[in-house]
Order: C-alpha cells, then sequence, then structure tokens
C-alpha cells in the first residue's frame, strides 16, 4: 500500500477506522502466546500430592512456627477453596471463616465476599459466591486441618480484621501487623524452595494445584469450576 502511495498505518490507536482490525489481531496474538507458538513461558506446575505431603514431613507446613501454621493455611485456602490472586488472599478477613462440626463431621468453611474476582455486578450475576463447606476426614492431629487453622485463628487472636498476620520467626506467636499484598506474590514458591520442591512454582499454581487435584478426586469440569471461578469449560 506504500508503494502505492497510501501511508495509512492500521496500528495508529489515535485511528479508529481500525479499531476492530487492532482488536482482532491483539486477541490472536495472546491466543497463539498462549499457546506456546514462539513463546518460551513455561506453565506453572501444580504440587502434587507426593509434593503436598513434602510440605509436611520437611516441617514448611506444620504446627511448630507461627511461620509453618502460616504457610499451611495459605496453602489450603489456595488448595480447598480455590484462592490465587494476591489481592484476593490479602483481602480475606476473619470472619469469613469458620471452623466446626455438625452431623456429617468436622469442617472448615470459607465464604466470600465481593472481591476484583467476584464483584456481584451485572457480569457475575449467573454466578455464585463461594460457600464452602470443606470436611476434614482424617483424625490424625499432624494432618488434621481443623487443628492447622484452629490453631492459626486461635494465635492471631482477632475475631474481626485481615485473614493473614505476620509471623514471628522462631515462636508460636504473629504480630498484630497485617501481611503486606506484595508479599503473596512470592509465598507459593518461596514455600516450595524451603520444601526443596522441583518445578515452576508461582502464583497460577496456586489454582491449578486446585483443579488438578479436584479432577484427580474424580470431581467433574463443572463442580470444579464452582471452586477455581473459571467461567469456560476451556479454562478448566
Amino acid at each position: 500500500m506504500r508503494e502505492n502511495g497510501n501511508t495509512l498505518n492500521f496500528m495508529n490507536e489515535k485511528d479508529d477506522r481500525f479499531i476492530r482490525f487492532r482488536r482482532s489481531l491483539d486477541a490472536q496474538m495472546k491466543f497463539l502466546t498462549s499457546k506456546g507458538y514462539g513463546s518460551t513461558v513455561r506453565q506453572a506446575d501444580p504440587i502434587s500430592r507426593d509434593q503436598e505431603e513434602r510440605l509436611w514431613t520437611s516441617d514448611v507446613v506444620g504446627h511448630e512456627s507461627s511461620e509453618t501454621l502460616l504457610y499451611g493455611v495459605f496453602f489450603y485456602n489456595c488448595k480447598l477453596f480455590g484462592l490465587r490472586g494476591r489481592d484476593e488472599h490479602h483481602e480475606l478477613d476473619i470472619s469469613q471463616f469458620e471452623v466446626g462440626e455438625d452431623d456429617i463431621g468436622k469442617f472448615i468453611q470459607f465464604v466470600e465476599r465481593a472481591n476484583k474476582t467476584f464483584k456481584g455486578g451485572l457480569k457475575h450475576r449467573n454466578v455464585d459466591h463461594k460457600n464452602i463447606k470443606h470436611y476434614v476426614t482424617t483424625e490424625d492431629s499432624d494432618r488434621n486441618l481443623v487443628h492447622l487453622y484452629t490453631s492459626y485463628i486461635g494465635l492471631i487472636g482477632d475475631k474481626d480484621g485481615k485473614f493473614y498476620k505476620r509471623p514471628i520467626p522462631g515462636t508460636l506467636k504473629f504480630s498484630k501487623q497485617n501481611i503486606g499484598v506484595n508479599r503473596f506474590e512470592n509465598l507459593m514458591k518461596e514455600m516450595c524452595n524451603k520444601a526443596g520442591l522441583e518445578g515452576n512454582f508461582t502464583n497460577q499454581s496456586r489454582k491449578r494445584t486446585c483443579a488438578t487435584q479436584l479432577y484427580q478426586s474424580g470431581l467433574d469440569e463443572q463442580q470444579i469450576m464452582s471452586r477455581t471461578v473459571q467461567r469456560s469449560l476451556n479454562g478448566v
């Protein structure tokens, strides 16, 4: 076109005549990138059941200190309730969690509130907010998640306020200070490095771990979507 004297610039964002072209091109580039064409970006790995066991046996997750309790509730908030983004974790409130027992057994319950993933507006009119009750099936005190959550919530001391508090190293005490949002950026990778796990563990590992282990447990895609808040089967 330039050789014929036409100097149109399709990529000029101020020219609205080609806005549909630019959107189509942008969408196709994102699609190809996500499929790995011309890209060396590695997908985040989920944490397997064996690696999860390693988190416990290496004392990265456990009841021994405030830090191991923090790692524990963080990991299981990801695995059980599908929490992923750093803002999602940062905004968690203690009042969103309940530890109890009913006719079925002991449970940990999480109730979602409005956040960046679920805003409750028009786009989410057909999406239910999470209200998940996870029943604990083992009585082993070293692996009992009810014990893990009860210990953590009891030690942070507040009935209201942010869920994550700063651990005081080498103790079973927590500071009154909340954990900053940037700390959640690398918390999963930090845990995995301490446990000596091999793999590419990033923020995305949180949701991939949740979806993978639910799938391996025999849940169908619709049930998995209700926890991971993906809105399409392709996403799952």
